[in-house]
């Protein structure tokens, strides 16, 4: 009797476990897009001589390739096109997209071969740079794509570049887009009517955090603007864990602070979500 009384205790214990175990948990569903990439490397140099200075483009384009989803692949591959090279290009099939662009960067640095133009390269910038790149003007472009599950597509477009002056330029800008609506995901859907003020104090927070700060005042000591300056700004991807925001170069701190990312869990913007949102089904 004894020995049936331990068991149906294990058993009941071993029920409940089962129970929490299967307790519902968000399921991230794959979007029925599939994606294709295109990788290009162009050089050139003025008057075709290497002991002149060149331009370097780096291209690696990743681009919607087929759909079964709502929304038609020529607009997606129109929007991917759009936010990688600008939107003269935005009409353009991926493929020419790519090869209308490093045409087009190389043309304007072929600009460079008139004598009005050429003699305007300084000797002693021209020198730094074949000693140490060989390159007076290079760009390397390229996207990533982060979430492509739940009715989202996330990406990245990221650019390094230099044209002249002392330092290059690097910029990332995120992009969310709703496949049920066609529309880029806006801050005040997932944050709701006060997200200015919310996601303002909760991004500086998260900054400060990061570069082990007690409170978000001191942040200007180490480069960065007034905090007021610090708030959503629409640059921003998400994926199944939560939202990560991008500050650019001299955007909110000094070019010596650089890009600066934080990233917000869903956990933290729960109280701030309202029911309706659209992205609900991310929420654990």
């Amino acid at each position: 009797m004894k020995n049936v009384s331990i068991l149906f205790s294990f058993v009941c214990v071993f029920y409940i476990l089962f129970l929490v175990g299967c307790k519902p948990q968000t399921k991230t569903v794959n979007n029925s897009i599939h994606f294709d990439s295109i990788q290009v490397t162009k050089v050139y140099y003025l008057f075709n001589d290497t002991a002149k200075p060149g331009c370097n483009i780096q291209v690696s384009f990743i681009y919607p390739d087929s759909s079964d989803d709502a929304q038609p692949l020529n607009t997606l591959q129109n929007i991917f096109v759009e936010k990688m090279f600008g939107s003269s290009f935005r009409d353009l099939s991926p493929e020419q997209a790519v090869e209308d662009y490093c045409k087009q960067y190389i043309e304007e640095f072929e600009e460079f071969e008139s004598p009005v133009c050429y003699d305007t390269i300084d000797d002693d910038e021209e020198d730094v740079y074949e000693d140490e790149t060989g390159f007076a003007s290079y760009i390397h472009l390229n996207n990533k794509l982060l979430f492509n599950h739940n009715g989202f597509v996330s990406f990245i477009v990221e650019s390094l570049s230099y044209q002249g002056g002392a330092h290059s330029s690097r910029s990332i800008y995120g992009y969310v887009i709703n496949l049920a609506t066609g529309d880029f995901l806006r801050e005040e859907q997932f944050a709701g009517n006060g997200y200015k003020a919310n996601l303002s104090r909760l991004l500086a927070d998260k900054i400060a955090a990061a570069n082990e700060l007690e409170k978000a005042e001191d942040l200007e000591n180490l480069g960065y603007n007034d905090l007021s300056d610090i708030g959503p700004n629409d640059n921003f991807t998400l994926d199944e864990k939560g939202i990560t925001y991008y500050f650019n170069e001299n955007e909110i701190a000094g070019t010596m602070v650089g890009l600066t990312q934080v990233f917000i869990p869903y956990s933290e913007l729960n109280v701030y979500i309202a029911g309706n949102s659209p992205i609900e089904t991310l929420l654990k």
